[in-house]
């Protein structure tokens, strides 16, 4: 049986085509990580001398140099992240007295912009002796926040003992805000959180309430706890699950209700998507 009249050059030419490479359209290209930035090696070499200043006379120029490296991060390649990082972490070697926090307060920023490599620094720091003291207390607050900020679960544990056990008021306060931010984490890491935040909130509450005697020395710290706990907790437990209630009353009676419920399918927290979605706790 002869072929086809022009079936000959078809075959030939789908023959030719299987065999040569996929266009480059169609292939996954790596990009190359960034090139080293110039600005880097000096924007650091600056630091690192306003840092060794005692009297802190440039530390207002060390804030605009870390304000960059926030900015900077993004776009370096890992090595030179790196290299910020050990930098904005190094602003804490800085000799500074509680009345001169600002390279700190700054310091403590940018490393909340560096993610969970940032995150471990920030952790280390909030537990480091020289701001456990109480004048360092707000600057140990701010710490705290940026902690919060990477949602990593490895800092879980060391926020709720900050947010139960901490002897700072305003440090559980703190603590327990820093936790609503993991209000997009699996459910079974929020109900953690959840139950231990209720749980303590109304202890502290009912401690408020325990006694008649206005200057009891008792309620009066339950109730000094308290009104530092109340709105910032409040705030994480709404994030947490979507809720608002306003008393811990309520909150306990929600929990004891819900607390075995799969809270993705009730709508108790944000919403999931359905290749992230959380099983039942």
């Amino acid at each position: 049986m002869r072929p086809i009249q022009g079936m000959q050059p078809l075959l030939l030419a789908l023959v030719l085509g299987a065999a040569l490479p996929a266009p480059l359209s169609s292939q996954k290209v790596k990009t190359p990580p960034p090139k080293d930035n110039p600005q880097v090696a000096v924007l650091t070499k600056s630091l690192k001398e306003i840092v060794g200043d005692r009297k802190g006379r440039k530390d207002d120029e060390g804030v605009k140099i870390l304000d960059k490296f926030t900015k900077l991060y993004p776009k370096l390649n890992k090595k030179q992240q790196k290299t910020i990082l050990k930098a904005a972490a190094h602003v804490f070697k800085a000799r500074r007295k509680p009345q001169n926090p600002l390279l700190f307060f700054s310091g403590s920023e940018a490393l909340g912009h560096f993610g969970e490599a940032g995150a471990k620094e920030l952790s280390k720091l909030v537990n480091q002796k020289q701001f456990r003291h109480r004048d360092w207390t707000p600057l140990r607050v701010h710490l705290i926040k940026q902690l919060g900020k990477a949602a990593g679960l490895s800092f879980i544990k060391q926020l709720l003992d900050l947010a139960l056990r901490d002897s700072e008021d305003q440090i559980r306060g703190a603590a327990g805000e820093a936790l609503g931010y993991y209000a997009k984490k699996d459910q079974k890491v929020r109900k953690l959180i959840v139950g231990k935040l209720i749980k303590e909130l109304n202890a502290t509450y009912n401690g408020s309430k325990s006694s008649l005697d206005p200057v009891d020395p008792v309620r009066k710290l339950y109730e000094d706890r308290f009104k530092a706990i109340q709105d910032p907790w409040m705030k994480a437990l709404t994030k947490l699950t979507t809720l608002n209630f306003r008393t811990p009353l309520e909150w306990e009676k929600w929990w004891n209700k819900n607390k075995r419920k799969n809270w993705d399918k009730l709508g108790f927290g944000p919403k999931v998507s359905k290749h992230k979605k959380s099983k039942g706790g």
